[in-house]
């Protein structure tokens, strides 16, 4: 405290003189005031009711609340309620920004009532440790009340007293934490900005900050005195001293720890989990107590000393490490080019989790060992590159013998089966292509093969692989991988196989006289480096098998270092231990290219860098931004959910729809169902259909059936490839019929599509995906098809959606005989599909038991549609002949003008329409208007009976018709795929004006669309009819208020006149 002068922070010298000054006006104002006397307190007004309130208030303190209290202070006799409102206060949780505001209403009551300083400071001293058996509770709010305990010293409402207890509490704080030293957050934040009115502190200031040199005499000492400052000043600087002792020791603890992992990472190649982790937990202590004690020195005006850390050996290096580990770990780069490939190499199957102990007890012990390999990395010496090769050879150790594959003689003859099992694995292994072949392989040979003469044969056939497989190699990899857990010696018997050839090609100097081909060298390199991959050999062994490439880059070196750095490199490159030997190295391989004359080298090399290092120019790819709008449609339309439909059907409403980008977009991504979770497809379909009832977008839901249709139709015409998309649409469809966002026709459409598209590819019988999707759409909207005319519609689908399971299942059971598959029952997870929908859909609906019944009741339900269709007309006109009105023919149009009626018909309709929603005013509109029609054709005038001419169509009329119409439909096959016209019969005049009958010949689908128009027609006139009628109503109660208020007004000038 006594070295003076100081540098202090030019802005903290700033508010620590205003601070010293407002808190000098508050005592000289608190000594200049005088208490309350009886009389005084006779005048204030002591009602019940205001002084409650009052302290109601004070038991919710808060800033906000000060200001209206020190008015009411003045107006109250709140004399009774002094040690109320002393603990009230203490016990108020405040925060850090309330403490002035607080201490200002506390000088208020002490000004007017003496006692209330004590009161105060006896409930404080109930609070604050101020022995060594008190414990701290809650830290937060001793941080906060130790900060106000001070502000009120300083400003005076206590006094000596004041100042012990906060004396107490520092002894209590700094002297009983020496060990564990958990109050130094609670000192820092203390007497940052009281440590010089109490202690004499000037915190030092910081970097880039404006600063001042101060002498003693330019600061106020304040209340305080300096003996007292000195002595809180030197059990802070006492708590210091003890905690930088620790820190000193923490310091040492982790340089010895670090130490060790450092040796054991040179000697062995790495160091234990247990050691990593405790240094980890180590140097994050060490961390944090050394930020913990640079605020405390900082506080104190004291610089933090320096404390020795342990180094590493190679700076270089370990910052080109520690830069690769940060990227990996920010995931700025990855170890693996795409997430297919980290799959393939990480996501191993786990055989012990599968397969019974029993059945690799034996082979799970290992026998053998690794020869001598390189586990380090720090061991690799990537110096000197450049020399000759014969002080290579010089410091190359010993080989040390490798075991041979026929090392052990096999004690046990196999069985016949195992002979044959055998030789049908290791012919599978030649076709290794995908992870799920491989991984079944392992399966297969743990399971079934696991004995100690098959695992020599799969050594020995492994390590023959052909040297133009390249493509196999990862895959046997993969195979070892997962073997290992299980079966030990037989990747470390292959392993020390390929290391001793790696060893023997490097010892032919002459590359061109060697009798072993390229193709067997690539094979080594290559096979090496997938292992290095799996981690079956370590990354310090390819860095050395590639060093000693590297050494003499020439003839098959060069191929073979380069093929290895093209399977391996990318991988070494990435890993922060390896980063810094193989940028070496790949460094020395680009400067050794400059002197390469032969150009399919130099192309290797340049190959082989850039697999293992991307070059700047492919990694900095122009990715084009989606403007934002269109970011904010897709995101609005595939986060749709139950909470927020509304509120996205609002928003796609006002899009600009005349910007034809957004609308496709829009258009697309309200098409694609498959991109919307399953559970969220209803909520999707509500947006849809939502825009039908908008006049000005009823379109879209027009569009987006279609797209949902065409991706159905496309996934039958590439069966396989859309499957996915194609049940989902089937989904998303279905929900929008359940919205009335399309009509039934399209639903049975699909369905009927489903069936009877022709299903061209061989294996067909294998496939039931359309079955699954008949299944889908039923279960959908199944249930609007119980009842009156559509009932009929779904159960007519159902008859013959039964013919068609029982063709699929014939199909199977007649194919599935001629294959070599265990399991020739039909798949039960269809059957229990199927059946669970038919009886959703028709509780009590009989399934046929074959398919020669479906085809049976299939064909009795044909023959009654095709008779009901040929009595439809007669029994109209018959209906219309017993009528009272309207008893003329109409002219009888021929078969052009039909056409051209109905081309007009479809071109008029060819905007859609919303669908008519039957509410309760539209109930009671109609109910009105038939009442009104029946009353109209009651009071028409009727024409005069003898100009009717007689229209009845005689029975053996009748029964010629149908005798020549429909002689050849029972001899004609019922297949579903052969849609003929249906002939119906037509109602004429014929001569001497007798009724005829005709066969004309109409397709299903003609009659449908011409079903369809009329009932859109007679919907349309519905409407038209409604709005008329609303309009009129509406003008009506228009004029009858405009009356009403005119014989209003006229009444009140009446009044007023008389």
């Amino acid at each position: 405290m006594s070295c003076w002068p100081k540098l202090s922070e030019l802005s903290w010298l700033n508010e620590c003189k205003a601070r010293l000054k407002a808190q000098e006006e508050i005592r000289a104002k608190i000594n200049a005031s005088s208490c309350f006397d009886e009389s005084a307190l006779r005048s204030l007004d002591s009602a019940l009711k205001k002084t409650t309130a009052f302290m109601k208030k004070m038991k919710t303190l808060n800033s906000f609340a000060v200001p209206s209290l020190i008015s009411d202070l003045s107006k109250l006799n709140l004399s009774k309620f002094v040690e109320e409102m002393a603990q009230a206060i203490a016990e108020t949780k405040l925060k850090t920004s309330e403490v002035v505001t607080v201490v200002d209403l506390c000088v208020e009551i002490a000004i007017r009532y003496q006692n209330f300083s004590s009161l105060l400071l006896a409930e404080f001293k109930k609070m604050l440790p101020i022995k060594k058996s008190d414990k701290i509770a809650n830290p937060s709010k001793l941080r906060i009340d130790l900060r106000f305990l001070c502000e009120l010293i300083l400003a005076g409402v206590f006094k000596k007293d004041g100042l012990q207890l906060f004396g107490a509490v520092i002894t209590c704080l700094t002297t009983n934490d020496k060990v564990d030293h958990v109050n130094i957050g609670l000192l820092c934040s203390l007497f940052k900005p009281m440590g010089w009115s109490f202690a004499g502190m000037i915190p030092l200031p910081e970097e880039d900050a404006a600063t001042v040199t101060i002498q003693e005499n330019d600061l106020d000492s304040g209340p305080i005195i300096g003996d007292h400052k000195k002595i809180i000043h030197d059990m802070v600087a006492d708590y210091y001293n003890s905690f930088r002792q620790k820190l000193e020791k923490k310091c040492v603890e982790m340089n010895a720890i670090q130490k060790k992992v450092k040796r054991q990472a040179r000697t062995r190649g790495d160091a234990t989990a247990e050691d990593k982790a405790t240094l980890d937990e180590v140097r994050t202590s060490y961390d944090q107590f050394k930020a913990q004690g640079s605020e405390l020195s900082s506080v104190l005006g004291i610089k933090m000393p320096q404390l020795k850390e342990e180094p590493s050996d190679d700076e270089e290096d370990e910052l080109a490490n520690i830069e690769m580990s940060k990227a990996l770990a920010e995931g700025e780069v990855s170890l693996w080019p795409d997430d297919e490939t980290e799959a393939f190499y990480c996501n191993l199957l786990n055989i012990k989790n599968i397969v019974p102990k029993n059945l690799y007890k034996e082979s799970e012990e290992r026998t053998l060992s690794l020869n001598a390999m390189k586990t380090c990395v720090d061991s690799v010496n990537v110096d000197g590159l450049d020399e000759t090769l014969d002080e290579m050879q010089e410091t190359l150790p010993e080989e040390v013998p490798v075991e041979t594959v026929e090392g052990t003689e096999v004690t046990t003859e196999p069985t016949e089966e195992i002979k044959q099992n055998m030789a049908e694995f290791l012919q599978v292994l030649d076709h290794l292509v995908n992870r799920e072949v491989t991984d079944n392989c392992a399966l297969n040979f743990v399971q079934h093969l696991n004995t100690k003469g098959n695992r020599k044969r799969l050594v020995k056939t492994l390590l023959s692989t052909p040297g133009n497989r390249l493509d196999l190699i990862p895959f046997i990899a993969r195979l070892l991988a997962t073997l290992f857990p299980v079966m030990p010696d037989v990747v470390t018997e292959i392993t020390n196989h390929l290391v001793k050839n790696f060893k023997d090609y490097m010892k032919i100097r002459d590359t061109k006289t060697s009798a072993v081909r390229v193709e067997e060298k690539l094979k080594c390199v290559v096979f090496i480096a997938e292992l290095v991959k799996f981690e079956l050999v370590p990354r310090a062994e390819a860095l050395n098998c590639l060093r000693q490439l590297v050494y003499d880059f020439h003839g098959h070196w060069v191929d073979m270092a380069c093929t290895m750095i093209e399977a391996v490199g990318f991988y070494l490159y990435r890993n922060s231990d390896s980063h810094s030997r193989m940028k070496i190295l790949l460094s020395v391989m680009m400067n050794k290219k400059e002197k390469m004359k032969d150009t399919r080298q130099r192309m290797l090399v340049d190959n082989s860098y850039y697999a293992a290092v991307p070059s700047p120019e492919g990694s900095t790819k122009v990715v084009e931004t989606a403007p934002p709008m269109h970011l904010f449609v897709k995101q609005t339309i595939l986060l749709v959910n139950g909470d927020n439909v509304n509120c996205v059907l609002k928003l796609l409403r006002r899009i600009d729809w005349n910007d034809q980008d957004l609308l496709q977009l829009t258009l697309k991504y309200l098409s694609s169902p498959w991109l919307v979770p399953y559970s969220n497809l209803c909520y999707l379909a509500s947006v849809v259909a939502g825009m039908t009832k908008l006049p000005a977008h009823d379109w879209i839901t027009v569009s987006v059936v279609d797209s949902i249709c065409e991706t159905v139709r496309l996934s039958l015409e590439a069966a396989g490839l859309f499957n996915q998309q194609a049940m989902a649409s089937i989904t998303f469809l279905g929900e929008i019929y359940n919205y009335n966002g399309c009509e039934s026709g399209i639903i049975f459409k699909i369905l009927y599509q489903l069936i009877t598209f022709p299903e061209d590819h061989a294996e067909n019988w294998m496939d039931f995906y359309r079955l699954r999707m008949i299944c889908e759409m039923v279960n959908v909207v199944g249930e609007f098809f119980m009842s009156s005319s559509s009932k009929k519609k779904m159960d007519y689908f159902l008859m013959y959606f039964f013919r068609y399971y029982w063709i699929k299942r014939t199909k199977w059971e007649k194919n599935i005989e001629s294959t070599d598959s265990e399991s020739v029952k039909f798949p039960p997870e269809v059957e229990s599909e199927f059946r669970n929908c038919i009886k959703y859909v028709r509780r009590n609906a009989a399934v046929p038991d074959s398919l020669e019944e479906a085809e049976r009741n299939l064909e009795v339900v044909e023959q009654k549609l095709k008779l009901d269709f040929s009595e439809l007309e007669v029994e109209e006109d018959e209906d219309t002949r017993r009528e009272p009105v309207d008893r003329s023919l109409h002219q009888i149009q021929e078969e052009e003008e039909m056409g051209d009626d109905e081309f007009n018909e479809e071109m008029s309709s060819a905007s859609h329409n919303a669908p008519f929603i039957n509410q309760a005013e539209d109930e009671e509109f109609t109910r009105e208007l038939d009442r009104l029609i029946n009353e109209t054709h009651r009071n028409a005038p009727t024409q005069a009976p003898g100009g009717m001419i007689d229209m009845t169509v005689s029975v053996a009329a009748k029964q010629k018709l149908q005798g020549i119409t429909f002689a050849d439909d029972s001899a004609s096959s019922s297949n579903v795929n052969s849609a003929k016209p249906v002939k119906v019969a037509l109602l004429a005049r014929g001569r001497g004006n007798k009724a005829q009958l005709k066969a004309v010949a109409i397709t299903t689908e003609k009659l449908h669309n011409q079903w369809k128009v009329e009932k859109e027609r007679q919907l349309k006139e519905q409407e038209d009819i409604k709005r008329v009628t609303l309009d009129h109503s509406a003008r009506i109660m228009a004029d009858e208020l405009k009356e009403r208020e005119a014989n209003a007004y006229q009444k009140r000038h009446q009044t007023t006149k008389y």
